[in-house]
């Protein structure tokens, strides 16, 4: 598979939390397989994600990008700390619901 490349992003490791770090573990914990660099992301293809327990850094981005990273999962994906997407978007999971997303609160 390809890989594709995101430059020019450092701004991103001084947000609410390293989201260049941040995203790039949580989504390899999954089964991706992405390198942070000092400004990029090096993102290479897999087929699918396994599932299984992340957290958000209490950085609602992050729980959204998790949330629709699940849609590519063969398994349960908990996502701890979900209710930070209330920061910014209060009704994000009513609407992922409705675009065919699947979640339960536990």
């Amino acid at each position: 598979m390809r890989a594709s490349h995101i430059t020019n992003c450092a701004r991103l490791r001084i947000k609410e939390c390293d989201r260049l770090a941040a995203i790039s573990d949580e989504l390899n914990r999954l089964g991706a397989r992405i390198e942070a660099g000092a400004d990029s992301l090096t993102i290479h293809g897999v087929k699918e994600l396994h599932g299984g327990d992340c957290v958000t850094y209490n950085d609602h981005r992050i729980a959204m990008s998790l949330a629709i990273a699940s849609q590519r999962c063969t398994g349960p994906l908990i996502i701890r700390g979900a209710e930070c997407v209330s920061k910014s978007y209060p009704d994000f999971f009513r609407d992922f619901n409705a675009l065919g997303g699947k979640y339960d609160v536990i």
